[in-house]
């Protein structure tokens, strides 16, 4: 499944992302991670709002990108799983170790 709407995404992964590189022994692109996860959905399911979800799901923790941001271009129901799949942050503190 391609849409105008999974385009605008993975756009907006890779410019949100760009300087990012994942950690690890291999220094990957970090937007190789949501893509990876988009495509492994992809075999199960093919509701356009979780692919697009898949590909923004670590914006928000690991970029500038709002919640607000994101229902303004992708729309309520892609921030609506987002949000779900976002590590909170209690009282201001860091969020936990990705280990």
């Amino acid at each position: 499944m391609y849409s105008y709407k999974i385009e605008q995404a993975i756009k907006a992964a890779a410019l949100l992302h760009q300087e990012q590189l994942r950690k690890g022994p291999v220094a990957l692109p970090f937007v190789t991670h949501p893509f990876s996860v988009m495509i492994i959905l992809r075999d199960y399911t093919d509701n356009e709002n979780v692919l697009v979800s898949a590909l923004l799901h670590d914006t928000v923790e690991d970029t500038d990108y709002t919640f607000e941001e994101m229902e303004g271009d992708f729309g309520s129901e892609v921030t609506k799983i987002v949000r779900a799949l976002t590590e909170p942050v209690y009282d201001g503190e860091e969020k936990l170790p990705w280990l």
